[in-house]
């Protein structure tokens, strides 16, 4: 601990002393530890020559903390500041500064590199000889300068380390004699170590950064303690990870030396890094000092045209045509216009224009000789641009939507390539497909087509089966005509399909007509449906709710309170684009009966009603009448006469005993519907005669 305390200039310089010798270090082990991990800093150091050789950059105390062999692992706390810089220096090419090691940084240079350089040209601030004192006024700067180091560094490197607040505890320390001697021989020894590492040859090289296309640009080298006897001296450059040598006997950096590179005509290829490399031999090995590296920026584009349009005139073809170069960009120096790959001679009388500030290319007079690929390139320090055009006969394709169905819609597209533009088109049509006539468009058959050269289209609104012909386009341009290929057009459909059955609803004493409409593959939709009775059109909005509405997706008609005024011949009716078609009849009438007789082995006769109604029968009775009878009465099915009988739907039979009850009585059957009842008779011939 101090006895006597120092005066403030002379505690000025115990501060940085300290800052210098004890904080400095702090930041670069954490900077040293994130780039190389102690398990691995010996075989960094071994792959070096630089470190590694026996008069290197490392000193032997240097050496026998740092370049320890496995396992053994050194403490990265015990290093000075002088080791730290020449490790972090040698082995993290990632960190060098933005004008490289040993260069005093500008002010606007804040990477990490270009801070560790800050730390090491400290000392310079208080280099006066044996003084052990600074005034207030450069301490203030000088502290103030560090403090911003300090602060950048923490936040790029931990920020959960508060390297700021050592500089706090030194501003609030005392210090004494013993710690101004004690520093000041720290100092003498750092000052010492970083003299060890300075006088090797301090390189710098310089020049502009971007540089237009086209121009010539010059690297220059300023070198300090540099001795050309022992030391060789070189310029290479870096490119995606490949670095080499520069030759600088090539054209391409003609006029070039030691101190400076000439780099001429720049374009994009020359895009890179480059620096000078010093090398020598020592201890056997090659050691090699390299400079600040400066990545040239070739800036430019190549020309790209604004315009290219073709017309045709009266016994010409024109190209209008127009370029632009972006900002910053070397002017265009050629244009060069080609047919078929070879160039075209301008002044033979064949062409016009075609200059780097005529803006149009003619063809004069074409022929079928002048069909071919016309090609126009502009050139500038940075690459070429090119337009082109293919000009021959036209080549025309038509096709259809798929399938034309009778009724709809049906549109014939062209798919043309021309160049230059047609100028005109037609449309034709053909029965066999050999002989063609043109199509007046104009019609109302084919409202909607065009004939414009752009895009040609033909258009039938409502194709029917007259339509189904073969079609084709005819297109021409100046240099002559070409014909599509014909499209036959097979047009598809036919009527509905209509189908029905029916229904009875005994509960509601309804009948449903069922309806089934359809179509067939590739046929219109159907329109229209309706249902007639006996020939004539139901209007079911006319029947008071009787009949249900009936539609093309509800075709079934289905009528209520079936009764005799229903009695008719009804048919369903569809209807499409290619015609109608009729049901089969469905006929609503009184039932119909047919008496079957059969004489069973027991001597007794067996009659069978067969029935048919439609609506179903829902009643059926067997009667009888004796000869004194007024009426006819119900067979009594139950009476042993009768044994055997049935009234029931849909076969009523009737078993008759014995022979002579036939003789004596007359039978009848009676049956009802809902549109009305029917009786009918059997008996023997003598009630057979009185019946009638």
């Amino acid at each position: 601990m101090a006895t006597s305390y120092l005066s403030k200039p002379e505690t000025n310089f115990v501060c940085f002393a300290k800052v210098c010798v004890d904080v400095v270090k702090i930041p670069l082990i954490d900077i040293l530890f994130d780039q190389i991990k102690p398990d691995d800093l010996y075989h960094k150091i071994k792959s070096c020559a630089a470190l590694s050789a026996e008069n290197g950059k490392l000193v032997p105390d240097q050496k026998k903390i740092c370049y320890l062999s496995p396992p053994h692992l050194p403490d990265y706390k015990s290093f000075d500041v002088t080791l730290l810089y020449t490790l972090i220096r040698n082995l993290c090419p990632s960190l060098e500064p933005t004008q490289g090691w040993g260069i005093k940084p500008k002010a606007t240079h804040t990477k990490i590199g270009d801070d560790i350089e800050r730390l090491r040209l400290f000392r310079n601030s208080f280099a006066h000889g044996e003084s052990t004192e600074i005034n207030d006024d450069e301490f203030d700067d000088i502290w103030k300068e560090i403090k911003s180091v300090i602060q950048r560094m923490q936040a790029s490197t931990n920020p959960l380390k508060k390297y700021e607040l050592e500089l706090i505890n030194i501003e609030g320390c005392r210090f004494g004699y013993e710690d101004r001697e004690k520093y000041k021989t720290f100092l003498g020894v750092t000052l010492h170590m970083w003299k060890h590492i300075e006088d090797e040859p301090q390189i710098c090289i310089k020049s502009a950064q971007e540089v237009l296309c086209g121009e010539t640009t010059h690297f220059d080298a300023d070198l300090k303690q540099f001795d050309s006897q022992t030391w060789s001296m070189y310029w290479q450059k870096t490119r995606e990870k490949t670095t080499e040598q520069i030759d600088t006997v090539k054209d391409k950096y003609k006029n070039s030396s030691n101190l400076r590179l000439t780099v001429n005509f720049v374009s994009k290829e020359d895009e890179g890094e480059y620096q000078v490399v010093l090398a020598r031999k020592h201890n056997g090995g090659d050691y090699k000092l390299c400079s600040n590296r400066i990545y040239l920026t070739p800036i430019g584009e190549k020309p790209y045209f604004t315009r290219w349009k073709i017309t045709t005139g009266k016994k010409k073809i024109t190209i209008n045509y127009s370029y632009k170069i972006s900002e910053r960009s070397p002017k265009v120096l050629k244009i060069e216009w080609t047919k078929n790959g070879e160039n075209i001679e301008i002044k033979t009388g064949k062409y016009d224009g075609g200059g780097l500030n005529g803006g149009f290319f003619i063809l004069k007079s074409p022929t079928m000789d002048d069909i071919g690929n016309y090609s126009c390139t502009v050139t500038n320090a940075v690459g070429s641009a090119s337009e082109h055009a293919d000009f021959d006969l036209p080549i025309a394709n038509i096709s259809t939507n798929s399938g034309p169905i009778f009724g709809s819609n049906t549109i014939i597209t062209s798919r043309i390539s021309s160049c230059p533009s047609l100028e005109g088109v037609e449309w034709q049509k053909s029965i066999d497909g050999n002989t063609f006539n043109c199509i007046d468009i104009s019609q109302p058959r084919y409202k909607g087509s065009r004939i414009e050269p752009e895009s040609p289209l033909l258009v039938i609104p409502k194709t029917t089966f007259e339509d189904k012909l073969y079609y084709r386009l005819l297109v021409w341009n100046i240099f002559g005509r070409c014909i599509s290929d014909p499209l036959h057009l097979i047009v598809t459909g036919s009527p509905p399909n209509v189908l029905t059955s029916h229904r009875i609803y005994f509960e509601h004493q309804s009948v449903k007509l069922i309806g089934t409409v359809f179509v067939s593959e590739k046929s219109p939709a159907v329109h229209t449906v309706f249902w007639t009775k006996n020939g004539e059109k139901i209007v079911t909005s006319e029947r008071g709710g009787r009949y249900s509405e009936v539609s093309v997706d509800h075709p079934s008609l289905t009528i209520n309170s079936v009764n005799s005024h229903d009695i008719g011949a009804y048919q369903l009716n569809a209807i499409n684009a290619v015609g109608s078609t009729a049901s089969d009849t469905i006929v609503l009438d009184e039932p119909r009966i047919c008496v079957e007789r059969k004489e069973n082995p027991d001597s007794s006769h067996c009659f069978i009603a067969q029935i048919q109604s439609v609506p179903a029968a829902y009643h059926s009775q067997w009667m009888v009448k004796g000869k004194d009878d007024d009426t006819f009465k119900p067979v009594d099915i139950n009476d042993e006469e009768f044994k055997g009988s049935s009234n029931a739907l849909p076969r009523p039979i009737l078993v008759v005993k014995h022979n002579q009850l036939l003789k004596e009585n007359c039978f009848v059957i009676e049956v009802q519907n809902f549109v009305g009842r029917k009786t009918h008779c059997f008996a023997g011939m003598f009630y057979l005669h009185f019946y009638r």
